[in-house]
């Protein structure tokens, strides 16, 4: 499908597609692409569907569905807000009830996250970012 959005991490690069499919390609030393790999092709990412915005850090993902936020790779810097774990495949990311409308931005280990009114960050330490708003 048509692609509408494109977030550009360290070594990946993430498409979303008209349709809300999440397309990858790129290095996945850390599941950033939902599976290990040192270097993909295009690929559609699995479990991921009605997805209205991503955004890509320097090793990991993020996804919004409805009004849920998805992540998945590297959390070393607590970037995904979920200690020091990483995630090997999409998990939902605890944000506050009150982000109607969320956009993300994803840096190299740091994420903003802003609806209509107010943006709220988290940890920063680096000034690099991509990003995609619904």
């Amino acid at each position: 499908g048509r692609i509408t959005a494109i977030g550009a991490g360290g070594y990946h690069l993430l498409m979303l597609s008209a349709s809300g499919r999440v397309y990858g390609c790129g290095r996945s030393s850390y599941y950033q692409l939902g599976f290990y790999a040192a270097s993909s092709g295009v690929t559609v990412l699995d479990g991921l569907f009605s997805v209205s915005a991503i955004a890509a850090g320097k090793f990991y993902s993020l996804f919004v569905i409805g009004l849920s936020l998805y992540g998945m790779g590297d959390n070393q810097y607590n970037q995904l807000g979920m200690g020091p774990a990483s995630f090997t495949s999409p998990t939902v990311i605890p944000v506050p009830s009150d982000l109607a409308g969320i956009s993300v931005y994803a840096g190299q280990f740091h994420v903003l996250l802003a609806n209509q009114s107010s943006p709220i960050p988290t940890t920063s330490t680096s000034t690099s970012s991509s990003s995609t708003s619904t």
